[in-house]
């Protein structure tokens, strides 16, 4: 096979690079049916969440709550943070492990997961990340990280530690104990 410059799909295997993920093995002569890009940033998008539907609102949605549905919840993506090739490698578990879908759906769900759910910045833009930023990277607990995203939409970006403390809702403890990852700008 070739040198592969992006992740692609084709005949739902996930290649990245030259190596191949798994070990079927794709016709050299079909083409890759989309790549994988995800936005610049996941402010980008539009990442609105309401409580009733928590995930992020940004292209891939519906494909990854309908593809990670089939065998266990959505919630399984929460805190686990990994990089274009740690999704390449789940994605490719779940196919071996029966999976099914199009190279097309496969190709949104990894877009999807990167974008919300890839690595940790070094610090979180607490005016921009969603609450599910907050569940993933922080580990912090729905409700509070809902309560955080609320009362900035209501009452605008937050400009100090003690200004988020006043969440009500939101323990100001652990607020201190994360305010090495955090940044207001």
């Amino acid at each position: 096979m070739g040198k592969i410059s992006a992740i692609c799909f084709a005949g739902s295997l996930l290649v990245v690079g030259a190596t191949t993920l798994n070990s079927q093995t794709a016709p050299s002569s079909q083409a890759p049916a989309s790549q994988a890009t995800p936005p610049a940033s996941p402010a980008a998008a539009d990442q609105s969440t309401t409580p009733a539907d928590p995930w992020p609102n940004t292209p891939g949605k519906q494909q990854f709550l309908q593809l990670c549905s089939s065998c266990h919840g959505p919630d399984n993506a929460i805190g686990h943070n990994q990089d274009t090739s740690g999704w390449t490698d789940t994605l490719n578990q779940m196919i071996q492990n029966g999976a099914q879908g199009s190279d097309e759906d496969f190709s949104a769900v990894l877009q999807y997961l990167v974008t919300n759910f890839g690595p940790m910045p070094a610090k979180v833009n607490v005016n921009k990340a969603t609450a599910m930023n907050f569940r993933s990277w922080l580990g912090m607990p729905e409700k509070e990280a809902e309560a955080i995203v609320a009362y900035r939409v209501k009452n605008g970006d937050f400009k100090t530690l003690d200004d988020l403390k006043k969440v009500p809702g939101v323990d100001p403890n652990y607020i201190d104990s994360e305010k090495d990852l955090l940044t207001f700008s």
